[in-house]
């Protein structure tokens, strides 16, 4: 209830995300690219103004924002609707595609509160063609969407061309600590990670933020050296996420700035390697990072409330049938 009262002033954003969020457009200046910055948020436009202040306190330039009409659903009492994200998120993705130029790479970040993983998932799948509208469509019933945005989805799969637009990396923060399983179903296209320092470190390694702005990042977050040499070692282990060795250039940084433990690093000869060898892995992690389609089917009541509500609804009717029957 205190939310729709709050100036731009009062919202505080996660250590770290304002920095990494200015760091990914200074990087792709410096390399001569261009980039865009949309948000989707599930906050009704009524609150904009303290949204739009905030980013402006943060000096962050942006391209777009999307607000869900979340007063809609209040004045027709349907209360499920204000928690379900999947249909909103994925008709504001198709229908923000208009405005990405052909040729491009999309790159999504969200948490693991609500659906952001499943969503970002189907869309990529959607764009890379591995993903058909009736397949989409089945899915969106199963979940229960509301019809107004079953109807946009329906609009924006039968507009849509394939204009070698990609998703090139889906970056969730683990809010709610979900297990790694749950995560690594949706393929090494998704990368997780716990705090804005270790996504800073994925993002390094994909060649999409500089030293400076992780630097800048480990900073901000205000974590101690030895929780800093944690996520960095954590990072360069691998696992799942789209990684591999951190630079040794990236650690004499930190550690020069007093921002990491001492660390014996790779010794010259991996050192001479080290730039073939992360070629070598990132033109392999393009090639698997897509992967097998995720079973959207079966994950679809761990990402959405009113599927999990109707999984639970149709096992219960078969056990009294069966119960019956007996």
């Amino acid at each position: 209830m205190r939310v729709p009262f709050e100036k731009g002033r009062d919202k505080v954003a996660l250590p770290g995300v304002v920095e990494l969020i200015k760091g990914l457009r200074t990087t792709a200046s410096k390399q001569g690219r261009d980039s865009r910055l949309f948000f989707i948020t599930a906050s009704p436009p009524q609150i904009g103004t303290a949204i739009r202040d905030k980013l402006e306190l943060d000096g962050i330039d942006y391209d777009g924002i999307g607000f869900k009409n979340q007063f809609r659903h209040l004045m027709r009492g349907d209360f499920g609707a204000l928690r379900e994200q999947l249909g909103y998120k994925l008709s504001e993705l198709l229908g923000g595609l208009a405005q990405i130029p052909p040729g491009s790479r999309e790159y999504l970040f969200g948490d693991d509160w609500e659906s952001d993983p499943f969503v970002y998932s189907l869309y990529a799948d959607i764009v890379d063609g591995r993903v058909g509208a009736g397949r989409v469509l089945s899915l969106l019933e199963k979940a229960g969407v509301e019809d107004l945005y079953v109807s946009k989805v329906e609009r924006f799969l039968a507009l849509r061309e394939d204009r070698g637009h990609r998703v090139g990396g889906i970056y969730i923060l683990r809010q709610r600590m979900r297990r790694a399983e749950e995560l690594e179903c949706f393929g090494r296209r998704l990368s997780w990670f716990d705090d804005y320092f270790e996504a800073a470190l994925l993002l390094h390694c994909e060649r999409l933020l500089s030293s400076e702005a992780v630097c800048e990042i480990a900073a901000a977050t205000r974590f101690g050296p030895a929780h800093l040499s944690a996520c960095l070692e954590g990072v360069a282990s691998g696992g799942n996420r789209r990684s591999f060795k951190v630079p040794a250039s990236l650690r004499r940084q930190l550690f020069g700035a007093g921002l990491l433990e001492p660390s014996s690093g790779a010794g010259p000869v991996a050192a001479f390697f080290a730039p073939a060898l992360q070629s070598c892995r990132r033109a392999l992690n393009a090639l698997r990072a897509a992967g097998a389609v995720p079973a959207y089917e079966r994950l679809l009541p761990t990402w959405s409330k009113r599927a999990k509500r109707g999984a639970e609804s149709e096992l219960g009717e078969k056990h009294e049938s069966r119960e019956a029957a007996e």
